[in-house]
């Protein structure tokens, strides 16, 4: 004969183990590549060079908001930023450009990948060129 606890409900079938913790024995894929595309970005946007000069954080001058700071050694922290972004959106159209290949088989989707992927690479390399226009002598 079974126990109960209230009548009408039985006492339920639980067996508890003791849990395994334990490190993985390798990192992750995923996070070794998010910790690899972080530091990029932090080298490209000019982190170590702002540390190193210590730059103005905002571009003014005379009181009128300037982007770019027009000396071929030197950034203002803002304009760092937008360098890096543009290159991450050139190196994203340069990844969709390749996973467009993927696709050979549905054209229709390949092309449209492919038109994405080489506009942002030549909005990207456009939008670097105007930045450095101001910094050439």
């Amino acid at each position: 004969m079974r126990l109960r606890w209230i009548p009408g409900i039985r006492k339920p079938k639980i067996i508890l183990r003791k849990p395994k913790l334990q490190l993985p024995s390798e990192i992750p894929t995923g996070l070794l590549l998010q910790i690899t595309i972080i530091f990029i970005f932090t080298i490209y946007v000019g982190l170590l060079f702002d540390i190193v000069k210590e730059p103005l954080p905002l571009g003014s001058q005379y009181g009128i908001p300037v982007l770019i700071y027009e000396s071929l050694d030197s950034q203002f922290i803002i304009e760092g930023i937008v360098a890096g972004m543009l290159m991450f959106v050139g190196f994203i159209g340069f990844v969709v450009i390749f996973y467009s290949t993927r696709y050979f088989y549905e054209p229709t989707y390949a092309r449209t990948l492919l038109l994405i992927g080489v506009i942002a690479v030549i909005a990207a390399y456009f939008g670097l060129l105007y930045m450095m226009i101001p910094k050439l002598p």
